[in-house]
């Protein structure tokens, strides 16, 4: 009838209309909202995000929302990229003896990026940097949340590696890291040959507790190990 019609014809309309009202929303209102602060305070988005004194009492909020900004901006895309990008290498499982330890950057290396990153930023959303507020809060809470951005990053990417690292019995720091979880879950070292029913007082289900960790890879047992040193 008339009325199923109709209420057919609203929906197909809210279902058309919807993107295209979020979209303004998003794009034009906020642009506009934008480009009109920026006129009256002389300061950009990030700026107010850094100056606030919430920058201090909630951290957390802080980074997601420089975060989102930088993302957002059109001429910050390099900045967004080095913020967001997730690289994971597969590792071979019968590679070299360092594989244990996946290389990590240091706390040297990420400071030295956020500051890398800081100054480009600044560079390129024309920051007034001889302003007193500038130098005293807004440039120092750039670096400090944009190395927190990057080392929250860089662990996410670690913790890949490890699980993109398959366990491999023929190389030594594995083969020492499962023997380390054995004996701090245990307390005394293991007696035996490598492929025994002893596994199983730890909770692995065959004689090789290499075909446990299947998906887990390096990560699971690098968990394993952590917990058994920190918590026996």
């Amino acid at each position: 009838d008339f009325q199923t019609e109709q209420n057919e014809m609203l929906t197909l309309l809210r279902q058309y209309l919807s993107p295209l009202i979020s979209f303004f929303r998003v794009y034009v209102i906020q642009g506009l909202f934008k480009f009109l602060t920026r006129l009256v305070t002389g300061t950009c988005e990030l700026e107010r995000i850094l100056s606030r004194d919430s920058a201090s009492s909630a951290p957390a909020q802080t980074c997601v929302a420089l975060k989102t900004a930088i993302c957002r901006s059109k001429t910050l895309l390099d900045a967004a990229n080095a913020i967001t990008k997730q690289e994971v290498v597969r590792a071979e499982s019968g590679g070299g003896s360092d594989e244990m330890m996946l290389r990590a950057e240091t706390d040297e290396e990420l400071s030295a990026q956020a500051r890398q990153l800081a100054k480009r930023i600044v560079e390129q959303k024309r920051m007034r940097e001889s302003r007193p507020e500038f130098k005293k809060r807004i440039y120092p809470n750039l670096v400090v949340f944009l190395r927190a951005i990057l080392t929250t990053n860089a662990l996410k990417q670690r913790v890949k590696e490890l699980q993109a690292t398959g366990f491999s019995g023929t190389n030594v720091e594995h083969e020492q890291a499962l023997e380390e979880f054995w004996t701090h879950a245990m307390g005394r070292e293991r007696v035996g040959g490598r492929y025994t029913e002893d596994w199983g007082a730890v909770g692995f289900q065959g004689r090789d507790p290499a075909t446990d960790f299947r998906a887990g890879g390096l990560l699971a047992l690098t968990q394993l190990r952590h917990f058994a040193v920190q918590q026996t």
